[in-house]
């Protein structure tokens, strides 16, 4: 794989940030970048938030790999939308960052391609509005 690069846009018609990781991901880079996200998800509460691993080889242990869980679960807001795009080299790493995840509230899952992550926030997005809508006509 080679240099570590990650690339960022937003898919505004979701309001959706998806990073793309490409290259070796080391464990130090990984924390440092997951903190730096958590701080832009602050500063701008996106409603979704897509992160592409399929370019990337986790040079993590599980143990780092839950910090950077944790990293996230603490400083996403609540009920925060996250969709991870993985290959079959990654699954261990994905299905504890899911799994930790969903655990403290957040709605979370896994996919193989960007574009099935992406219908999937749409749609979570399209059931906010729904409930949201009967909420005001009940309320």
């Amino acid at each position: 794989m080679g240099d570590f690069s990650v690339q960022s846009h937003v898919i505004d018609d979701i309001d959706t940030f998806m990073v793309a990781l490409h290259g070796e991901n080391r464990f130090a880079t990984s924390r440092a970048n997951a903190e730096k996200l958590v701080q832009r998800f602050q500063a701008t509460p996106y409603r979704g938030l897509i992160i592409d691993y399929r370019d990337s080889v986790l040079g993590h242990q599980m143990s780092e790999y839950r910090q950077i869980a944790e990293i996230f679960a603490n400083g996403f807001p609540a009920g925060q939308i996250v969709a991870y795009v993985f290959d079959d080299s990654q699954v261990t790493h994905i299905m504890l960052m899911t799994r930790t995840l969903a655990a403290q509230g957040f709605r979370v899952r896994a996919f193989s391609t960007p574009e099935l992550a992406r219908d999937w926030i749409a749609n979570q997005l399209d059931a906010n509005i729904i409930a949201f809508d009967a909420a005001q006509k009940t309320g």
